[in-house]
């Protein structure tokens, strides 16, 4: 399924409780799919920046 040469793509879509979420592979594979929700109290960006780093992301991405 994830070969070295095989594209792993992230789509985002912001909402204003959290953000809903896509991870395709390849051209026509869908690894998962949702939506999050974060909390109204706190810091929305990093909790949501918190949930994406947590997705199924490719090897070389980097969430810091």
């Amino acid at each position: 399924m994830n070969r070295p040469d095989e594209i792993r793509i992230l789509a985002i879509d912001s909402r204003t409780k959290g953000f809903g979420f896509a991870v395709l592979e390849g051209t026509n594979a869908l690894v998962d799919l949702g939506v999050k929700e974060v909390s109204p109290r706190g810091n929305k960006q990093a909790q949501c920046l918190s949930r994406v780093c947590q997705l199924p992301a490719p090897p070389r991405c980097r969430c810091k």
